[in-house]
């Protein structure tokens, strides 16, 4: 006898159709991903967030 269809099956499987139709739409260049720019900005965000939140005055006084 067969099992009826459970919902979480059915989600499951329409997650997986459309992650594995739009991730490659989505997708950027591997050699765009990291440029120097970009990693300085987060870089720089990273650090500056806790003297944003008033945590500590300049960034190097934050101890991860």
């Amino acid at each position: 006898m067969k099992e009826p269809f459970r919902l979480s099956d059915i989600i499951r499987d329409f997650k997986k159709f459309t992650a594995n139709q739009l991730l490659p739409l989505l997708q950027l260049p591997q050699e765009s991903r990291f440029t120097p720019v970009f990693t300085q900005q987060k870089l720089n965000y990273t650090h500056n967030n806790p003297v944003k939140a008033g945590i500590v005055e300049k960034p190097e006084d934050y101890l991860l």
